[in-house]
């Protein structure tokens, strides 16, 4: 019992967080649809849509795989984590490196013609991010919820604030209706050609900042590249790539094909780039519902796999599926008697 407690204070822990985050993200939906035309907020939903994919691929499943055998008896937990690190660092540079060099190609590809920087600002953020993947995983090996939380709500927090600075401040500094002395300065800053630039520079600030909350997490951290530790590893996490991929593919396929299936002209007076923008500020009023199963991730990889060993594990495990289906229940239903509120809301929103 003392176990399950555990790991409900940890799932609690994560889940605050993770609710307060979401929550503050969640105030961007009516910021954007007040500063962003729908054919911009269509653009941000489409990128974000590909980066999702791609933080599959950048990670490929390496971080279940760091958990699986950190827990090993007869293997060190600072060896696991140099091997898997020292592999998320070169792969990372690899896959940016061609992002970035590919750029042009990529934005011709898919209709940003023109605007090669949206690529070149989203390489650099999946680099940082998969780079930190490790050391946050970490966190939670070492039942670190309070680091983990704190580093993520930082994230966001400076995210929201540079979108403000970009969105609000400087603009509104650019036109004059603010600090007219300072209008030429914040003139060379903003311009309205490059809004949708200024989300992901925000994006890309919030996450090299968050690294330095993860130094100390790097104490003792060697590159090491030794391919008899790391083919084992790799055999046991490309599957969860697959896995990963499948799963992403039912969460944001249809924002990424939308423009492309919808016909021309559908909506009246709408782009195809337009209805995606209406409906991705519509979808991110569902974020919450995921809520619950994010915070559980978070605490029950390490703790699984922690007492994998335990000869009652299979009598544990079976206790924690229980309890977590009767939450889930709980969620749903919750859930449900709010979707009606969801509705009338998202009728009342003009974009």
């Amino acid at each position: 019992m003392s176990l399950l407690k555990k790991l409900a204070g940890q799932t609690a822990l994560y889940g605050l967080s993770s609710i307060l985050g979401r929550a503050i993200n969640f105030l961007l939906v009516p910021f954007y649809t007040a500063v962003l035309a729908p054919v911009q907020f269509g653009t941000i939903t489409e990128l974000y849509a590909y980066v999702a994919f791609f933080n599959i691929l950048y990670l490929y499943g390496m971080e279940t795989a760091y958990f699986r055998f950190a827990t090993k008896e007869n293997l060190s937990e600072e060896t696991v984590f140099n091997q898997s690190e020292t592999s998320l660092i070169f792969s990372s540079l690899l896959l940016s490196g061609a992002i970035l060099l590919l750029s042009p190609v990529i934005a011709n590809g898919l209709d940003y013609q023109g605007h090669s920087s949206y690529f070149i600002l989203l390489g650099l953020i999946l680099a940082i991010d998969s780079v930190m993947a490790i050391p946050f995983a970490r966190l939670r090996l070492q039942n670190k919820a309070g680091i983990f939380a704190t580093a993520k709500l930082f994230n966001i927090l400076v995210n929201v604030g540079f979108n403000i600075f970009f969105l609000v401040f400087c603009k509104k500094i650019a036109t004059g209706e603010q600090f007219p002395s300072l209008k030429p300065l914040a003139q060379l800053i903003y311009s309205e050609e490059y809004i949708v630039e200024y989300i992901l520079i925000a994006n890309l600030i919030a996450s090299f900042l968050t690294i330095f909350f993860l130094l100390k997490t790097f104490k003792g951290f060697k590159i090491d590249l030794n391919w008899e530790r790391l083919k084992p590893m790799l055999v046991y996490s490309i599957p969860m790539l697959f896995i990963g991929l499948a799963g992403m593919v039912d969460e944001m396929l249809s924002r990424i094909i939308l423009k492309y299936v919808l016909p021309e002209g559908f909506y009246p007076n709408r782009t195809n780039l337009e209805a995606l923008g209406i409906f991705g500020a519509c979808y991110r009023l569902s974020m919450f519902m995921t809520l619950a199963v994010q915070s559980f991730r978070y605490a029950s990889d390490p703790f699984f796999f922690s007492q994998a060993k335990d000869k009652n594990a299979p009598e544990l495990f079976a206790t924690v599926m229980k309890w977590f289906v009767i939450a889930c229940a709980f969620l749903y239903v919750v859930v449900s008697c709010n979707l009606s509120l969801f509705e009338k809301n998202i009728e009342r929103r003009n974009i």
